[in-house]
């Protein structure tokens, strides 16, 4: 550049924005118009400047909201569940939400652990992209919708939680009855029949019918697929809304009693349903009556006799069992004794009552008798018991040369 002429005394050059670093060079060139030195000046200017970066965030939050039983979700739970209802809030946007608080007004039959029907939960500040998870155990006693939204609310944001589906609160119910026989005797099969019924609308689960057999039953069976044993216990599982589950207990007893108890219906949730059992389990008497001569033929004038043996072939005990002999003509009694004492009238012979005889046990008897003429003859005896009062007769024919 040059500049000419007394009115160029100076001149400026701008030179814009020199980044950290930057040189320039710049030249100039003139003309000298007099004799002597020439002075030349140089200044420079700038104007200073200070720049800063200001973050500008806006939090915005989204809030959802669920129900779990077990860790699960749903939208159906039984009437004693413990439930546990989950907020998720997160800071969708930029920067920080602080202050966040989450509140829901629940709905009528559903209520908090102390019974409250209000919650209120600090959740503090939230960075953008942050989330924070809170947790309410619940009680509910009806069906119930959660239609009011709960909120979260910060400084600066607020979201509303979607409106959740209804939930169905189940209260099932369950029925027994029993079919029982009054008597059973030991060695026959007895049956124990048993219903058990849902009437609700609503299924229940885990149902189990306890049913108290005799600890010495044999050949325990089950009628119906749909129900397994488990010891004493009948497992059905699952019995729907109006379901009627029939099956029948077959088993025999081995051993004499009363079996006196309750069978008991339990559910989840349900309360348990109970029916009487009340069965007398007697055995059954069976007395057999045998006689036997000791020497046949026998010459006349020696000895011959019978042996006679009762035995209870039966279950139960027999009682007052009585015996009576005849001998018959051409033989006298020598003797007669036994389990009882004998009392001897000519040729009668009437043995003193047996008071009791058990399952299995026997009674012997001997009577020796001696032949007076020759022939042939024959021994009768009768017995009568409490389980037999119709007398039954043994006979034994002997013959004397």
């Amino acid at each position: 550049m040059q500049a000419h002429g007394p009115e160029a005394q100076g001149m400026a050059i701008r030179l814009g924005t020199l980044a950290p670093g930057e040189e320039r060079e710049i030249a100039f060139e003139g003309v000298p118009q007099q004799e002597g030195d020439l002075a030349a000046c140089t200044s420079v200017a700038f104007q200073p400047s200070l720049c800063s970066t200001i973050a500008v965030g806006r939090p915005t939050l989204a809030l959802e909201r669920w129900i779990t039983v077990d860790g699960e979700r749903v939208t159906s739970a039984y009437a004693c569940d413990e439930l546990q209802l989950h907020y998720r809030v997160t800071n969708t946007g930029t920067g920080l939400a602080e202050d966040v608080r989450i509140t829901d007004a629940l709905p009528e039959g559903l209520r908090t652990a102390d019974g409250g029907g209000a919650i209120e939960l600090p959740v503090g500040g939230l960075e953008g992209g942050a989330s924070a998870e809170k947790t309410v155990t619940l009680q509910a006693s009806s069906a119930v919708s959660l239609a009011q939204p709960a909120t979260a609310t910060s400084a600066a944001a607020e979201a509303r939680s979607q409106t959740g589906e209804a939930l169905t609160i189940m209260q099932p119910a369950i029925e027994l009855s029993v079919d029982a026989p009054r008597h059973v005797y030991l060695g026959r099969d007895a049956r124990i029949a048993v219903r058990v019924a849902n009437p609700s609308q609503h299924p229940a689960r885990d149902v189990v019918v306890a049913v108290p057999l005799p600890d010495d039953a044999e050949r325990v069976s089950v009628s119906s697929g749909r129900v397994e044993r488990d010891d004493g216990a009948f497992r059905i599982g699952r019995l729907g809304a109006g379901e009627t589950v029939d099956f029948a207990i077959d088993f025999t007893p081995r051993k004499a009693g009363r079996l006196d108890g309750e069978v008991v219906a339990k559910a989840y949730c349900v309360e348990e349903r109970r029916a009487a059992l009340q069965t007398e389990i007697a055995g059954i008497p069976a007395i057999r009556l045998e006689m036997i001569d000791i020497r046949d033929p026998v010459p006349v004038g020696e000895n011959s006799g019978y042996n006679i043996r009762v035995k209870n072939q039966g279950s139960a005990d027999d009682t007052d069992i009585r015996l009576t002999a005849e001998i018959p003509e051409g033989f006298e009694v020598v003797s007669a004794s036994g389990k009882t004492d004998v009392r001897t009238e000519g040729r009668r012979l009437t043995f003193a009552p047996l008071e009791r005889l058990a399952p299995g046990d026997t009674a012997d008897w001997r009577i020796e008798v001696r032949a007076l003429k020759p022939g042939e003859a024959t021994c009768r005896i009768e017995m009568s018991s409490s389980a037999n009062q119709q007398p039954v007769s043994e006979q034994e024919p002997t013959r004397a040369f």
